[in-house]
């Protein structure tokens, strides 16, 4: 929080205007540290709801009592959530209690990435947020079974058939090293996911082409 300051000081400084960070750069940050090591069940939550802006909410008040989300937050949360410890005081305390509780919720879907491996028909019947639960748990499964993940290219496509959105949260969950490798894949089992996912592809494209 910024305090106003006399227009004569302001004269004799270099303003620089910093843009908050976005829900993908804190979780790009995240991977660049922690690697694997931080529960993605968070990301999911962020990206699937985006719109309300969970990443950081100051409050607007300069004193509280009461936790707030913001990304330092977020990544004490992701860590602590990763050793296991995801109580709903722990949760409500780094977080706040309105999103600290809205968390709480999203973990209970309960969703079983192998058996959508096995039956990937399952995905149409999920509810939005076991659709975004899916998509961040795919990547992870799919970083442990970089070597060969044909298993869940019949799940990629019924996703990608819903929405490319799904299919991009999947992609992004991923560490670079593990993502290039896959996109190779992905690609050479169906070159049309290389315009599905253009935008990731063209960032790495000297790297998917092993250059």
């Amino acid at each position: 929080m910024a305090s106003m300051l006399p227009v004569p000081l302001i004269s004799r400084m270099l303003v620089l205007v910093v843009e908050p960070p976005t829900v993908q750069s804190w979780a790009d940050w995240m991977t660049q540290t922690y690697g694997d090591d931080w529960d993605k069940k968070t990301y999911a939550f962020l990206k699937r709801f985006e719109d309300e802006g969970y990443l950081i909410q100051v409050p607007r008040k300069p004193e509280t009592l009461e936790a707030y989300p913001v990304p330092r937050t977020w990544t004490a949360t992701s860590l602590l959530m990763h050793r296991g410890v995801s109580t709903d005081d722990t949760l409500v305390g780094l977080l706040g209690y309105e999103v600290g509780t809205k968390l709480q919720a999203f973990l209970k879907v309960n969703v079983d990435v192998e058996e959508l491996i096995r039956t990937p028909e399952i995905f149409a019947g999920l509810d939005l947020d076991g659709k975004y639960m899916v998509s961040v748990m795919l990547g992870t499964w799919v970083s442990k079974h970089i070597e060969d993940p044909k298993k869940a290219y019949p799940l990629l496509d019924m996703m990608s058939l819903e929405s490319r959105e799904f299919l991009v949260l999947t992609c992004m969950s991923m560490q670079k090293k593990n993502l290039v490798q896959f996109l190779r894949q992905l690609f050479t089992y169906k070159p049309g996911y290389k315009d599905v996912l253009s935008e990731i592809a063209i960032k790495l494209k000297e790297e998917i082409a092993g250059a």
